[in-house]
């Protein structure tokens, strides 16, 4: 496996998307962010860069449809997510990289 910086990888992505393509990026540091805008200039064609936040979903409409899915038993949200204590931080990564949880949230002390 090979380290590459998050700004690199964007850079990378961006500059292989097609004309007017858009590379979407999720949980990217601020410091990184800032460091892609200063890049911006080096997409021609019309390429961009663009943060998502929660899905760029609107909360108002979004939250009651996945409450209304889960009622029907078409989103099972309540199997997904597997809560662990912090100290089993290891479990956690162990599950999801086998499958076995799809969200683990680690519990602070």
């Amino acid at each position: 496996m090979v380290a590459v910086p998050i700004t690199t990888m964007l850079m990378l992505a961006a500059a292989a998307a097609v004309a007017a393509g858009v590379v979407s990026n999720l949980a990217v540091p601020l410091v990184a962010r800032l460091a892609l805008a200063l890049h911006a200039l080096d997409y021609p064609g019309g390429r961009k860069l663009q943060g998502i936040i929660g899905g760029s979903a609107l909360p108002a409409t979004f939250i009651p449809k996945l409450i209304e899915l889960w009622r029907q038993g078409r989103f099972p949200f309540d199997r997904l997510v597997r809560t662990y204590p912090f100290a089993d931080i290891a479990t956690a990564w162990a599950d999801t990289t086998a499958g076995r949880v799809v969200k683990p949230v680690l519990v602070m002390p």
